[in-house]
Formats: C-alpha cells, structure tokens, sequence
C-alpha cells in the first residue's frame, strides 16, 4: 500500500514538474492589446498525465504545475482560473480513458 502511494506521489511530482517545463520554457508569448497569452505544450502535458495517471491525480498535478508557471512567470493573475481550468481538463481527460 505504501510503495503505491508513493509511485502515485512520484508521477504526480513528474507530470506536474513537465507541466512546469511545457508551459516555462516551450512557450511563444503573443501580446493581446494590453494583455498576453501564450501558446504553449503545458495542457498537452495535462492530458497525457490525466490519461497515465487518472483523471483526479493527473488534473491536480498538471493544474499545480501550470499554476506555478504562471505565478512564476507574470501571469499572476490568471493563476486561480488557471487552476480551475486545467483541473476540469485533467478530469475531462481522465474520465474518457
């Protein structure tokens, strides 16, 4: 039971940290008027977790790894609908499989 747990904690640190990456450092900034927003490889990230690890744990990692890059990187202020979104597609993902 333990050794799952942590198997289960170890993906979750792993999609959540590619998460991160996909979003930080695989991103094309495109100003928006006064805004911007980016196309990047973090929701594919989501998915592909969503998919591998379950739909609840795979949403929370991604939604946890993109929301740090956002607050990480200027986009304080979308971070909480950042979290909200990318855990409604973790579970949308997970829950086709």
């Amino acid at each position: 039971m333990k050794n799952k747990q942590v198997l289960r904690l170890t993906q979750c640190a792993l999609i959540a940290a590619l998460a991160y990456i996909g979003f930080q450092f695989l991103r094309i900034d495109i100003p928006v008027g006064t805004e911007r927003t980016a196309i990047h490889l973090g929701n594919a990230v989501v998915v592909i977790g969503a998919l591998l690890a379950g739909g609840p744990w795979g949403g929370l990692a991604g939604a946890l790894g993109l929301t740090i890059a956002d607050v990480t990187s200027g986009y304080l202020t979308s971070a909480p609908k950042t979290f909200i979104l990318k855990m409604v597609i973790g579970l949308i993902a997970g829950g086709i499989s």
